[in-house]
């Protein structure tokens, strides 16, 4: 499950709009800036897939002016145990 976070820079004076947008799009959440027009911008989607296809979504936004990857991380959906760990997870 790719988590991935961005600085989004709205186009000047659409900060608010841009907010909205992002907003109605389900795996985003939206933290904008109090001092200034800046929004970070967290995605969760289920695959790499979903995620290229999310990216795009966002880009096609006319209130964006550009969107900047800080960070990015991708959770297996299935973690192997290690050889040290028990055999069953307890519920």
């Amino acid at each position: 499950m790719p988590i991935m976070s961005y600085l989004v820079h709205p186009a000047p004076g659409r900060a608010r709009e841009l907010n909205a947008k992002l907003r109605r799009i389900p795996e985003c959440d939206v933290f904008p800036a109090e001092n200034r027009e800046l929004v970070v911008l967290v995605t969760d989607t289920t695959s790499k897939e979903a995620e290229q296809q999310l990216q795009r979504e966002i880009n096609a936004l006319d209130a964006l002016h550009f969107l900047t990857l800080v960070s990015s991380f991708e959770e297996p959906l299935e973690r192997p145990l290690s050889p040290n760990s028990p055999s069953e997870i307890p519920p």
